[in-house]
């Protein structure tokens, strides 16, 4: 059920996920050839045609919420463009400054989706924590013997992004409606937007910019990512509608 609720959140059923699904699989044709020209037009597009539909369901909402999905969006909007300067930076120290900026966007978008799951209900317990706080602590321990000065700043990061995807795997939200309720989505979201992050760090450490697995590493990165802001953009929509319509 929650596959088919996966699939039913990317399927092109409107013309905003038209949008998003012809700028997502340009964004990742983009990201494997290294074409910046064609990720500049294209990936504002991944947030926009997202925003696009939740501005039109907006009144199925209350306005708190509709506050809450607004600011993830932007801050996603402002974290895509700070972390495509973060994969065309030239030297590494530059990468370092943009991908701490994107993680601080980021963190924003995370706590703005943290809060209204955990206004409707959500209460993950130790079996959806636990996966992710192994993948925590691999991270850490990659930063600490690879990338020492970059253990703060992404350690925390990676820390509130966990926090996100363990949230989203709550059992109160994928319980959902029926096998196409985007709410059964979520968990998928969280665990593909942790996996994006993730192959970003082991990309930074492992593999060349230049080399044929990065650019394979790198098509990833942004398929992943782009699936994981529908699902989880789509899921958090129908869990603030159908909670204010149960009143």
């Amino acid at each position: 059920d929650s596959l088919k609720a996966a699939v039913r959140a990317l399927l092109p059923s409107t013309p905003e996920k038209a949008l998003f699904a012809g700028a997502s699989a340009l964004l990742v044709v983009a990201g494997v050839r290294r074409s910046r020209p064609i990720e500049q037009a294209v990936k504002p597009l991944i947030m926009t045609s997202i925003g696009i539909g939740l501005w039109r369901s907006r009144e199925q909402r209350p306005a708190l919420d509709n506050a809450l999905l607004g600011t993830a969006v932007v801050a996603s909007m402002i974290g895509d463009q700070l972390m495509l300067e973060e994969e065309f930076a030239p030297e590494q120290d530059e990468a370092d400054v943009w991908i701490k900026r994107g993680a601080a966007a980021f963190s924003v978008n995370h706590f703005a989706t943290i809060g209204l799951a955990l206004r409707h209900g959500a209460r993950p317990g130790v079996a959806q924590a636990a996966p992710r706080a192994a993948s925590v602590l691999a991270g850490w321990s990659l930063l600490a013997t690879r990338r020492p000065e970059m253990l703060a700043p992404l350690g925390a990061y990676s820390k509130l992004l966990a926090t996100m995807s363990t949230v989203m795997a709550s059992p109160q939200l994928v319980a959902g409606d029926g096998p196409v309720d985007s709410r059964r989505a979520l968990d998928f979201g969280g665990a593909l937007f942790l996996s994006s992050d993730a192959t970003i760090l082991n990309r930074q450490v492992f593999l060349g910019r230049e080399s044929g697995a990065g650019a394979v590493a790198e098509g990833w990165v942004l398929a992943s990512y782009c699936a994981a802001q529908a699902m989880i953009f789509a899921g958090l929509a129908e869990l603030s509608a159908v909670r204010n319509a149960s009143g």
